[in-house]
């Protein structure tokens, strides 16, 4: 139940929000709902080795590429969980997604 702010970085292969630790704190930060580039407030659901499983409970501050999603409904459904975020940069985390999937098969990504 302990509450974190952090700062989203980039979507995991299920389009969730991941916030990277610094080198003082060994814990990676998943969180279920939130888009790179946002700060966040988050609460601890699940601790799994160096895992920590959060769920966003307010928006601190919008990322760069954040956009008024055209659903209401979007950031509490989770159905399109990418429409609150620009169109360019939605393809790059999703060529991201892509590049890392290739090269955790050993192949070349470029």
């Amino acid at each position: 139940g302990d509450q974190l702010e952090l700062v989203l970085q980039e979507l995991d292969a299920r389009g969730r929000a991941v916030a990277f630790p610094d080198a003082s704190d060994p814990e990676l930060r998943v969180v279920t709902s939130g888009l790179p580039g946002q700060r966040v407030r988050a609460q601890v659901l699940r601790r799994r080795g160096p895992r920590v499983e959060a769920r966003t409970l307010e928006l601190l501050a919008p990322g760069p590429h954040d956009v008024e999603a055209p659903c209401a409904h979007e950031r509490w459904c989770g159905g399109c969980a990418f429409q609150g975020l620009a169109y360019r940069a939605q393809l790059a985390a999703l060529a991201a997604r892509v590049r890392r999937a290739f090269e955790a098969e050993g192949l070349d990504a470029s």
